[in-house]
């Protein structure tokens, strides 16, 4: 979990401050499609199988995931990388949603997103994990380009969801 090293978070800072000010229109699409329907890809592999996606089990299991998450953004209350730039100067081009009211760390999208991943993988052993882990990692790289997490934020959702994936596993069916 994050040290509040201020040199890493500037470091952080200024590189998902060029990520947003570098952005292609592809990107910035990319950008909007994930924050508002983190879904949609997952949906998508999984119909090339034929197989339906596990919304019961997903939203079950967030739903016992979501209260920790937000304990631990409100523990750490990280500001978004927004507000640093401002106190800075750095120039960044954020695109605002309505997805960024919380703190930043650890990201609930690339949490989110893990955990689906990793119920589908256990739930359907056939599916590509390249492919799942495509999903996760374009979330995650999505949520930089929009510039409001940064790096370490998506790599410690990526530990906190498989930790509480792996103590909740046992009730998938």
């Amino acid at each position: 979990f994050p040290s509040h090293d201020r040199r890493l978070t500037y470091k952080e800072l200024l590189f998902v401050a060029k990520k947003t000010l570098s952005r292609s229109d592809k990107e910035v699409e990319l950008v909007y499609k994930i924050d508002q329907d983190i879904d949609s890809r997952f949906i998508n592999l999984l119909e090339t199988y034929n197989i339906d996606y596990p919304i019961q089990i997903i939203t079950e299991m967030y739903s016992i995931i979501k209260p920790i998450l937000m304990n631990v953004k409100g523990l750490y209350n990280r500001a978004r990388p927004l507000q640093l730039a401002n106190f800075f100067g750095i120039k960044m081009n954020t695109i605002i949603t309505d997805t960024i009211h919380t703190a930043s760390y650890p990201s609930g999208h690339t949490v989110y997103s893990k955990l689906v991943s990793l119920i589908v993988k256990q739930k359907y052993n056939q599916i590509d994990q390249n492919k799942l882990d495509n999903i996760v990692d374009t979330t995650a790289k999505a949520r930089l380009l929009q510039g409001v997490h940064y790096p370490s934020d998506n790599a410690a959702s990526l530990i906190l969801s498989t930790f509480l994936f792996n103590k909740l596993k046992g009730n998938i069916k």
